[in-house]
């Protein structure tokens, strides 16, 4: 770090009146990859929370890579011909320099005072982890290095960057023409010549590397290496950022990470936690259960009038566990976690215990996948082409008589982006309660289109939206106010402006086909059985 010129070292009496230097300390961790030990890591991390805003920091704020980006990027990119790799940022946050309005000192780190000697502090030249301002400042120098490189920043995800090349020899000189970008440049399964490409590991007639930045973590997918090698190049060159190549990429946010580069299939799942987790709470060895909860659980019929605070404690760990599953890789389990958060201050046991039911019914399912393959898809759904389903369950929360609504965005035969909850306001009918889950589906489908255009996928017919609901279509389609209609809130028909400028089209179904479904309720072994290998890409639907 003194190598870095992390720091300078000065007299205390020096420090300007009225600063107080913040403390730091060490981080000691164990490193493992894939459950096996790989290395020792010290980190030395300054005390943010002595810092005080408009002295020695002003913004803070940084973005990082959406889940659903991730996912998208690798369903859409699910293909023959695509590759991924895993770039990490050595030492990311001391990378970035800080501003010379950012005036931080710091003491001496513990165990070094006889190195620098008593009466010393530190006047900080670099972003220590644990500082305030030390994620937006590596962020800022991210994007300047990444943009200096040749990728382009994405306006749909800030923290997403791309690099376009023609590879037909005699081709267009550049791709970054709006027409070009409509057009969609992977859309089609053509292969062009060897004879005929500019780069000569890349089988499309468009060479891409797409890189989505989450902090120090670096998820490239790319289909042709020519273009990888050229950015690691030039960050060697640069300097500013050290960049370490890890690999093909198999571990990202504690998702596991798979690819069939001959089938071009991708897919993820998170067995490592769930045995983690089932190993924390003594389960290892439970029976796995088919169903994450019976139909006929009543959660608001149990006693909440004895609290004890250690079972609070222990379910609230559990809960925040389940989460993190149900929104990566196993989106079967959304409405079931989403109905126990709503008992995270006032949990018994009989509350934990359905909780850990769902770990066993994770145990029955670790090892299944959510998998993205675009020669899978068939009618009536083609290739790249995103389409959406949305559900709701009419004032089933008794408390609140508010409605809980789901949807699924779907790409390359499986789920991508997906969602349970209550909704925020209370709807006087089911055909409401339908259009508020409508509407809800229809904002993160315009955000999937977007992100797609973006990424050379480009959707040229409106987006489906699957409805069981006649009434909501109606109203999507045509809103006239009549006397059961007229007090529906103006935002709702957002959904009817997207329909007008062709972004989506929704489409009748029967209520047994409604894939959404199992994220309005607690359904039965049929139901769930049939909806569920549909939403992780097991079956066709």
């Amino acid at each position: 770090m003194e190598k870095m010129g992390c720091w300078d070292v000065l007299d205390i009496e020096r420090m300007p009146d009225g600063c107080v230097p913040i403390g730091c300390k060490w981080v000691l961790k164990l490193k493992f990859r894939d459950g096996v030990y790989d290395k020792h890591r010290a980190r030395l991390v300054a005390l943010g929370y002595m810092q005080e805003k408009g002295r020695d920091f002003y913004e803070t704020f940084s973005p990082t890579c959406n889940h659903v980006s991730i996912r998208l990027i690798l369903a859409l990119t699910a293909m023959p011909g695509w590759q991924a790799l895993d770039l990490d940022a050595e030492a990311a946050f001391v990378s970035s320099v800080l501003g010379d309005d950012e005036v931080v000192y710091m003491k001496i780190p513990p165990g070094f005072t006889d190195h620098y000697g008593k009466g010393k502090v530190l006047r900080l030249r670099r972003s220590l982890y644990g500082l305030c301002q030390s994620p937006l400042n590596y962020y800022k120098l991210v994007q300047e290095v990444y943009e200096k490189a040749g990728l382009k920043r994405l306006k749909a995800d800030e923290c997403v960057f791309v690099r376009y090349e023609n590879n037909v020899i005699g081709g267009p000189s550049t791709l970054s023409n709006e027409d070009l970008l409509k057009q969609g440049y992977f859309l089609n399964k053509n292969t062009v010549p060897v004879e005929k490409r500019i780069y000569k590991s890349c089988p499309h007639s468009v060479a891409a590397l797409i890189v989505a930045v989450y902090v120090d973590n670096n998820a490239c997918r790319f289909n042709c290496i020519e273009l990888v090698e050229e950015f690691e190049a030039f960050l060697k060159a640069d300097g500013r950022i050290k960049m370490l190549r890890e690999g093909k990429l198999e571990w990202l946010l504690g998702v596991r990470y798979y690819f069939d580069e001959k089938k071009g299939a991708a897919s993820c799942n998170q067995k490592s936690n769930i045995e983690n987790i089932l190993n924390k709470y003594g389960m290892r060895d439970c029976n796995a259960a088919p169903l994450p909860m019976s139909p006929s659980a009543d959660l608001e019929s149990l006693p909440t009038e004895t609290i004890d605070p250690a079972v609070i404690a222990i379910y609230s760990s559990l809960i925040g566990e389940l989460l993190y599953i149900a929104i990566n890789t196993v989106p079967q389990i959304s409405y079931v976690t989403s109905a126990l958060t709503r008992y995270m201050t006032r949990a018994t046991e009989a509350h934990l215990k359905y909780a850990k039911h769902v770990l066993r019914y994770l145990k029955g399912v670790m090892d299944r996948r959510i998998t993205w393959c675009a020669d899978n898809c068939r009618d009536p759904h083609k290739r790249h082409e995103i389409w959406a389903c949305a559900d709701s369950s009419y004032a089933d929360c008794k408390p609140s008589r508010k409605s809980t609504m789901a949807y699924g965005l779907f790409v390359n035969n499986a789920v991508f982006s997906w969602k349970s909850c209550l909704s925020s306001i209370v709807a006087t009918s089911t055909c409401e309660a339908e259009l508020m889950a409508y509407c809800s589906c229809a904002c993160e489908v315009l955000y999937a289109r977007k992100l797609a255009a973006e990424l050379g996928f480009c959707q040229l017919s409106p987006t489906k939206i699957y409805e069981d609901n006649e009434g909501a279509m109606v109203l999507v389609k045509n809103m006239h106010l009549r006397n059961r209609s007229k007090h529906i809130a103006l935002r709702f028909s957002f959904a009817q402006i997207l329909y007008q400028l062709g972004q989506i089209k929704p489409v009748a179904v029967p209520s047994i086909d409604q894939h959404a479904d199992i994220g309005t309720k607690a359904t039965g072994q049929p139901i769930f059985d049939r909806h569920v290998p549909v939403w992780l890409g097991e079956i066709l639907p």
